[in-house]
């Protein structure tokens, strides 16, 4: 395969937590990057998270000095790659909450059920600084706490790049993944104080993606907001 030194959306620079969050606990505040992106988070309470180095994040998540630095810079060229067990987020708060993300584009296109699908949303869209490569980043309860592998419930992206649709399969999307309030006995991305969740990556740099079909959607930046909740906080409106 030929590497491209394509920065993906979390590379060429580093990620640091700042304002305490840390590898093992600190304030829910806000992430950036010089240069090449910025991954804020927000929350509605005042639990702690916990951010460390998922299973497979090791090589791309650096913790020295107590913040999360994430580097990515090395993606095959048109084509997917995926890292399934990037980051674990630890709810080290007293309260139950549900993390997710911010989702604006996906929203505004139909992504999601106005039922029980609602923020924080399981996955999000964005793009590099130079908006040469797709990127959904997606959140899942740890497989232990699922009757599936992440392999089975991360997003698939569709064959069309994000023409006509969303570049995330909709039919194909798990339950653990995309809903937020509980139904069936799933509650998928709710964690209580002392347990954690998992978050991974699909970069994509095919061509159909980055050039075809219309290309990267120009709502789409290198922003990525990561969001808790108190799990009584939801709003099912």
């Amino acid at each position: 395969m030929r590497f491209t030194r394509r920065n993906a959306l979390i590379g060429l620079g580093t990620v640091a937590g700042v304002a305490g969050v840390g590898t093992g606990s600190g304030a829910f505040t806000s992430v950036s990057a010089d240069r090449t992106v910025s991954v804020n988070t927000a929350s509605d309470s005042s639990a702690l998270l916990g951010i460390t180095p998922g299973a497979e994040g090791s090589q791309y998540v650096d913790t020295a000095g107590g913040t999360v630095a994430i580097d990515i810079t090395e993606v095959n060229q048109n084509a997917i790659t995926i890292i399934n067990q990037l980051l674990e987020v630890t709810n080290n708060g007293s309260k139950k909450i549900i993390v997710g993300f911010e989702a604006e584009y996906a929203v505004q296109r139909g992504d999601f059920s106005e039922a029980d699908e609602v923020l924080p949303y399981g996955y999000t869209y964005a793009t590099n600084d130079t908006a040469d490569v797709g990127v959904v980043v997606w959140a899942s309860p740890k497989e232990s706490r699922m009757d599936n592998t992440y392999a089975e419930v991360r997003p698939e992206l569709v064959t069309t790049g994000f023409s006509g649709s969303t570049l995330v399969d909709g039919g194909n999307m798990r339950d653990e993944v995309v809903q937020t309030i509980d139904g069936d006995d799933v509650n998928p991305r709710e964690i209580d104080p002392g347990q954690s969740l998992n978050i991974g990556i699909v970069i994509t740099t095919r061509d159909r993606t980055i050039n075809q079909n219309g290309g990267i959607p120009s709502e789409l930046n290198n922003d990525i907001t990561l969001v808790a909740k108190r799990s009584e906080n939801i709003n099912t409106a």
